[in-house]
């Protein structure tokens, strides 16, 4: 059989126009092996978005910020939190991540509605100026779509893909500035090192402004743990325990958190814990959810937390957040729990990169279904070294 050449122009208009498995396929395999110019990257966008309802606003301050996604970050839980905090509304359109995204995190909260119409998206957005849902039928539904695709066939990493995938969701939230946390590790969507990252980045922001999108970007290093809390019930613990101040290691990562926030509202004010706290559980009771659920789904992961793995000699952590990421995903996946955000496992480490380990103290903790466990166990022991040095680590870089 002839293989029939696809230029890029006509792989986007023909996903666009027919909407099949085999046009995905089409245009996933152009995308990979040729890359996309900005004029088609923004049609795609738009083409994406047009798919469903386009959220129209009056407020000229409607914003978020997202991430490409990876592990050991809490930026898409906290920064619109924050970002609301400053004054800005924050509508976050989101799909299910990683193995543990904003979306599916707080929808593992009982009662927490993920799927607003456009008039309960309206009404929420009033009483807390922040809403958080899912891509779906409604909005955006041909992304979800696309996305959903490339995850199944492992072509998530294609950086202009992923470019079209974001801001198809903000231009359907009808947002008009962006802040995204690009996460920088091996096999990331948006680069395997910084030199691509970077690019990438200026041509997230170079596309946006063609939306009318005032963006930045943030470049956060994600071969190392951002924070200690990895997996779905772990990030509702890890909000749970910076409201009481109980991890140590928390607070640098809220430092840069807050950076990216002021970065893109333009502000030099200071946030509390408690204003925090206050805001994140607005927007828990607002969309339905139960604050005695989310503390009570925090106890019970604490709780679940038996398990320890020891270091077997003296000196510093080193993680392999990529094998980790791939060990969690695949037994999220093989778990056939039937809910939509599975959460059948999830770890804790008890120190950072740049911390002195002595043999016999504890690496993490750890939690898996009593199915996998052994084997959650044995694959996620060889994640972690233990060398002579602390692992280097790159600070925050803004990208405009």
């Amino acid at each position: 059989m002839t293989k029939i050449k696809i230029s890029q122009g006509s792989a986007v208009d023909n996903f666009l126009g027919d909407q099949t498995t085999s046009s995905m396929a089409q245009l996933v395999d152009f995308a990979r092996q040729h890359g996309l110019l900005d004029t088609e990257i923004l049609k795609l966008a738009n083409g994406l978005a047009a798919s469903g309802q386009v959220f129209l606003h009056e407020s000229s301050n409607l914003a978020d910020i997202p991430s490409t996604g990876g592990p050991g970050s809490l930026s898409t839980l906290l920064c619109p939190v924050l970002l609301n905090i400053l004054g800005s509304k924050v509508l976050k359109l989101g799909v299910p991540g990683r193995p543990a995204g904003g979306i599916d995190v707080l929808g593992s909260i009982p009662g927490y509605k993920i799927s607003p119409d456009n008039n309960q998206i309206q009404d929420w957005l009033k009483q807390s100026g922040y809403v958080h849902f899912l891509a779906n039928e409604n909005f955006a539904p041909l992304d979800a779509k696309l996305f959903s695709y490339r995850k199944r066939t492992g072509n998530v990493n294609i950086p202009d893909l992923a470019i079209a995938s974001l801001l198809s969701k903000k231009i359907a939230a009808g947002l008009n500035v962006v802040g995204l946390d690009v996460r920088v590790f091996h096999g990331g969507n948006f680069g395997t090192n910084y030199q691509q990252a970077r690019e990438n980045a200026i041509k997230f922001n170079r596309i946006a402004s063609l939306c009318g999108i005032d963006a930045c970007c943030f470049l956060t290093d994600g071969s190392f743990p951002q924070q200690p809390y990895l997996g779905r019930g772990e990030s509702i613990l890890a909000i749970k325990d910076l409201f009481e101040l109980q991890n140590r290691h928390l607070k640098r990562h809220m430092s840069v958190l807050e950076e990216m926030a002021r970065s893109v509202n333009q502000s030099g004010r200071s946030f509390t814990f408690e204003e925090i706290r206050t805001a994140f559980l607005l927007n828990i009771q607002t969309q339905g959810g139960s604050v005695e659920g989310f503390y009570t789904r925090a106890t019970d992961i604490r709780n679940a937390h038996q398990n320890t793995i020891k270091a077997s000699k003296r000196g510093y952590l080193h993680v392999d957040m990529r094998q980790i990421r791939s060990i969690m995903v695949d037994i999220q996946d093989r778990s056939g729990s039937g809910h939509e955000f599975a959460d059948t496992c999830g770890l804790i480490l008890s120190k950072m990169s740049d911390e002195l380990l002595q043999k016999g103290e504890s690496i993490c903790s750890w939690r898996c279904s009593e199915m996998f466990a052994a084997e959650f166990e044995k694959n996620i022991s060889v994640c972690f070294q233990i060398r002579e040095e602390p692992q280097s680590i790159n600070e925050l870089e803004i990208i405009k």
